[in-house]
């Protein structure tokens, strides 16, 4: 067979993408949408490990300020709430979801 296969240049590929552009007189590059996103979706994360922190102290909190008497209804004594609430804010459950 002696067809022939079109070559493809890099500036027609360049130019037949959906990426943004930069308006003239900007000196600052556009970052490509996926870039943009994948930037979105790492603070969107980060806003969420907040929020599920917040959760765990608040969680904390109210579990420290209940009697001897829920406690026991829960199956908790006191060491085992001064355990809960001394652990570090960092410490964090693993087995929860964190985006509920």
């Amino acid at each position: 067979m002696t067809g022939s296969i079109p070559s493809i240049t890099l500036a027609s590929v360049a130019h037949s993408c959906s990426t943004p552009t930069r308006p003239s007189g900007c000196a600052k590059p556009v970052a490509p949408y996926g870039m943009r996103k994948s930037v979105v979706e790492g603070v969107s994360a980060a806003w969420a490990n907040v929020r599920f922190m917040n959760r765990v102290w608040r969680e904390r909190r109210m579990l420290a300020s209940l009697d001897d008497n829920a406690l026991k209804d829960i199956g908790l004594n006191r060491a085992d709430v001064e355990r809960e609430t001394g652990r570090s804010p960092l410490d964090l459950p693993t087995c929860r979801n964190r985006w509920e």
